[in-house]
């Protein structure tokens, strides 16, 4: 049985992909989820299709949705931040120890500090590339 997520919503796609239904105001975004739960495809449905492939009513479905979209903007926003903490510094290694053990006195010793600050613009890169998808 596949397994599905609310992804969020979007107006640029205004056909239902499940039933066809064209000039939609816009459509979920349906996360085709695999065995992990991780999100293999994405399908574009209107809320009452959206409904009945999660096994719920629409207006729960618009409720994930729009949770989702919160979260995917929050996850943008905070992406933006990481990129201009650390930006200016990428490729320093004594400025990015520095200003990563200030944060993170705990860490040192046990991290590699400009390699937590490359993983981190990364994946800071990565979900504004998605439009915050890959943080879901």
């Amino acid at each position: 049985m596949t397994s599905y997520r609310a992804m969020g919503t979007t107006d640029e796609i205004t056909t239902c992909e499940v039933c066809g239904k064209p000039e939609l105001k816009g459509t979920v975004m349906l996360g085709i989820l695999d065995a992990d739960g991780n999100t293999e495809e994405i399908v574009y449905a209107g809320s009452t299709c959206a409904a009945r492939k999660v096994g719920g009513k629409a207006a729960r479905i618009r409720q994930d949705a729009a949770n989702a979209n919160y979260r995917r903007t929050q996850a943008v926003k905070f992406a933006h931040q990481q990129l201009a903490d650390w930006e200016p510094i990428e490729g320093n290694r004594i400025a990015i120890r520095e200003l990563y053990f200030t944060a993170n006195p705990s860490a040192r010793g046990h991290v590699n500090a400009p390699q937590r600050v490359a993983e981190i613009l990364c994946n800071a890169r990565e979900i504004i590339a998605t439009s915050g998808l890959s943080a879901l």
